[in-house]
């Protein structure tokens, strides 16, 4: 049983390292001003965890901020939110 919990918190914490790759690219191409790039990243975020926090509050913030896509933003931050 122990052997099988180790395993799972090794396959999460890899998934979360995973994520923070992700974020780290996103955040660097929001900083080149590349923000079609950054809503690029943070969909593959989402798109392997819908309901990821950082993925959508960074793509409701590029959205909304950045692109004055104020409507598409929305439904970002209230996920977020």
């Amino acid at each position: 049983m122990k052997k099988v919990i180790y395993i799972f918190g090794i396959l999460i914490l890899g998934a979360c390292s995973q994520e923070k790759k992700m974020l780290r690219k996103a955040a660097a191409a929001v900083e080149q001003s590349d923000f079609e790039k950054a809503v690029s990243d943070y969909d593959q975020i989402l798109k392997k965890n819908k309901d990821s926090y950082f993925g959508n509050a960074g793509k409701g913030i590029v959205l909304s901020e950045y692109m004055g896509k104020h409507e598409q933003a929305i439904p970002y931050l209230e996920k977020a939110l």
